[in-house]
């Protein structure tokens, strides 16, 4: 028969080594779903500030369409995907981009519309004189 002599110290010793292991493999596992987790939420900030963008210039090519003195209030979201952002606009010869800055990201559509004055997230009028849409 057999028998094993192990002393005390040596299973403390395979014990503290079995749990330390089983940690890093969990560590291991965690940082790889958090680093998942970020891209699928920075996606989402960028998805939503491009659906923002578009948004905003279907509005104002909208306004455009309409006959000389339409106003209209939009409201545009208080964040996107849970960060604050701004809108600027930049005109063009044939197109204004219009850009939604979030963080140190931004996302941009572009409209036919000859776009003046400040657009900002919450409620804003739209009006159409002349063919110049007038924001706020």
């Amino acid at each position: 028969m057999l028998i094993l002599h192990i002393k005390k110290g040596q299973v403390s010793l395979e014990f503290i080594a079995m749990v330390s292991l089983v940690l890093l493999i969990f560590a291991g596992f965690y940082a790889a779903i958090y680093h998942k987790q970020m891209v699928a939420v920075q996606y989402n900030k960028n998805l939503q500030a491009r659906m923002l963008s578009n948004y905003i210039a279907y509005e104002t090519d909208l306004a455009l369409t309409y006959d000389e003195n339409f106003t209209r209030e939009v409201y545009f979201p208080e964040d996107v995907g849970g960060v604050k952002y701004n809108i600027t606009y930049s005109l063009g010869n044939n197109c204004t981009v219009i850009f939604v800055n979030y963080e140190n990201n931004f996302a941009f559509s572009c409209t036919s519309a000859n776009l003046t004055g400040t657009l900002h997230p919450g409620n804003n009028i739209l009006s159409n004189k002349h063919g110049v849409i007038y924001a706020n």
